[in-house]
């Protein structure tokens, strides 16, 4: 009995962990991004890779509208119109309001914490380009992503 509850654990654990490697390595895709079209500004979007937090994707949401989920240890990026946006998970409390300007690139890091840090336990921030930068490192890119309707 106890190989047979231990091979289910190992099943399991090679599922989830050969799931969250879909994509390519952020620093392998970054030379093949394009650049930002004119009168756009980007977004990256990334979680860090957590083991615990691993099976809990949060939501992108801009301005009210689902973009994707977000899983550990992915990334992607959308191309936004300058101006105000506001981001959230969809169902927290926690807005993070970014001011995009055109041709600017913002890096947004998602973080499952508890609920004394955030309410609903997703902390969204606009994280530096330097440190967003050696965090991407660490990520699986995914490409764009767009907006769902």
């Amino acid at each position: 009995m106890h190989i047979k509850n231990l091979s289910i654990v190992l099943l399991v654990a090679t599922f989830v962990l050969t799931g969250c490697a879909i994509g390519t390595p952020f620093d392998e895709a970054k030379s093949e991004i394009p650049g930002i079209a004119e009168g756009k500004a980007r977004v990256f979007v990334y979680r860090t890779t957590n083991l615990v937090t691993l099976a809990f994707p949060r939501k992108f949401v801009v301005d009210g509208k689902h973009i994707a989920n977000i899983l550990a240890g992915n990334s992607y990026y959308v191309d936004f119109a300058p101006g105000d946006h506001a981001v959230t998970d969809g169902g927290g409390d926690f807005v993070l309001k970014l001011k995009l300007e055109a041709g600017q690139t913002k890096y947004v890091r998602y973080s499952v914490v508890g609920d004394s840090v955030a309410k609903g336990n997703t902390l969204i921030e606009d994280v530096p380009e330097t440190q967003a930068l050696d965090h991407l490192k660490s990520t699986q890119f995914l490409g764009s992503k767009t907006p769902t309707t």
